[in-house]
């Protein structure tokens, strides 16, 4: 018996279970204790590791050095913490790389020109790669947004719904405050308020 077709998911549908991510991270703690590490197990090339602000060139400084670590414990953990350092750096990308676009985007550069450095073949390919990209900027966990669905319609539906929301936002802000409705009288004569009326 043939299994019933799977029905395809909305393109715009939100994502039901935010991305796990590993979130912010204290980049240079974490390096210096791989130092340490190294450093314990006398890594004799330990002198020519970069700052631990330099999170790209260190990790591939201790990937080259791995070997220097001797205690299996201490190179569990070292490897563990680069697995982690790496994700960070992947989690980052996407959004850092969205801004690039929308700066070249800015500047008039085409969508064809972005082909190659967005390692597509045609512009549209471009075009879509660069608005899966900008569902990372859209969804910002600390700010309770619901996750966006790595499509370019659901990115393009949150961006819309985000425009929406910020015009509401300008509105509210600076809209006049509306004058009280007046309440029904004669034409022409002014109801006196029973707070402020003196006596007729």
């Amino acid at each position: 018996m043939a299994r019933p077709a799977r029905k395809s998911t909305a393109p715009t549908k939100p994502l039901l279970k935010p991305p796990v991510r590993v979130g912010n991270l204290d980049t240079a703690a974490l390096i210096g204790e791989l130092r340490q590490l190294h450093e314990d197990a006398e890594d004799e090339n330990i002198g020519g590791m970069p700052a631990d602000e330099e999170l790209f060139r260190a990790l591939l400084y201790l990937e080259a050095n791995a070997g220097a670590v001797k205690r299996e414990e201490a190179r569990r953990k070292a490897a563990i913490t680069r697995v982690k350092l790496w994700q960070y750096l992947r989690e980052q990308a996407d959004i850092h790389q969205a801004k690039a676009v929308e700066d070249a985007r800015a500047a008039n550069a085409e969508w064809a020109d972005l082909v190659p450095a967005l390692a597509v073949k045609t512009p549209s390919a471009a075009y879509n790669k660069a608005k899966r990209l900008q569902a990372a900027v859209l969804t910002d966990l600390s700010r309770g947004d619901r996750p966006v669905r790595r499509t370019p319609e659901a990115v393009l539906e949150a961006e819309r719904q985000a425009a929406e929301a910020e015009a509401a936002r300008r509105h509210a802000l600076l809209a006049p405050v509306a004058a009280p409705a007046r309440a029904p009288g004669r034409p022409g004569r002014r109801r006196r308020s029973h707070v402020l009326a003196g006596p007729d």
